[in-house]
């Protein structure tokens, strides 16, 4: 628990060579907001992160296999996770993101089996939970209590185990993953002056399960 407490930290790059961050080591740190775990570190103990209210965004190292227990409870800020190329996580435990209220989505790896008690519980926005493995993971009690209303598991085609119950798994709303959307079809191009010219596109027929925000087109003058 070296840091614990610590209000002057903002930002730490973990050297190489570590392999072990203890439990607590960042805990109530308000201030940190950004942190850089080497590839050498295999392990970060229960509550490392626990009360971190200004971290935002973490990665895990691809040779943690382990989200500890009450790794992120209450990091406020926490709005992106992500995992290295070649990561391996098997376990999400208890309280892992317990009232990690700023978390929108998150990704359960492929490789995840076990998904601990009130691991999400309290994460008030969390409103995406996006299933990678073909087989569900086995789920604790209360893990998405009191998440967004309406909150969805996405999941694989052909994946099993997420069966829902009165229109739901684990409180959650069963939707397939969404993929890339179809292409528009383009209509013709206008001119309107020398530079500049209207076209007419239909929307594409599938969005790909989520809503397309923006258009962009590019045109190769004299083709």
């Amino acid at each position: 628990s070296a840091f614990i407490h610590t209000t002057s930290l903002l930002e730490l790059a973990i050297p190489k060579g570590v392999t072990v961050i203890e439990p607590f080591t960042f805990a109530e740190t308000y201030n940190l907001t950004s942190i850089t775990l080497p590839d050498s570190v295999t392990a970060i103990g229960n509550g490392a992160f626990n009360n971190a209210r200004s971290l935002t965004t973490f990665t895990f190292p691809k040779n943690v296999t382990t989200i500890s227990e009450g790794l992120f409870q209450s990091a406020q800020s926490l709005t992106s996770v992500i995992y290295a190329s070649g990561s391996a996580i098997t376990t999400v435990s208890a309280f892992a993101f317990n009232s990690a209220s700023s978390l929108h989505q998150i990704t359960i790896p492929a490789s995840v089996t076990t998904i601990g008690d009130y691991a999400f519980q309290d994460a008030s926005l969390l409103e995406s939970v996006y299933f990678s493995g073909s087989i569900a993971p086995t789920v604790g009690i209360q893990v998405f209590q009191r998440v967004k209303s309406g909150a969805k598991a996405y999941i694989q085609t052909g994946a099993t185990g997420f069966e829902p119950i009165d229109g739901l798994w684990k409180g959650l709303v069963v939707a397939p993953a969404t993929t890339a959307p179809t292409a528009p079809t383009i209509g013709t191009a206008t001119a309107i002056s020398p530079t500049s010219a209207s076209i007419s596109f239909t929307a594409p027929t599938s969005n790909g399960g989520a809503t397309i925000e923006t258009y962009t087109a590019t045109s190769t003058p004299g083709s």
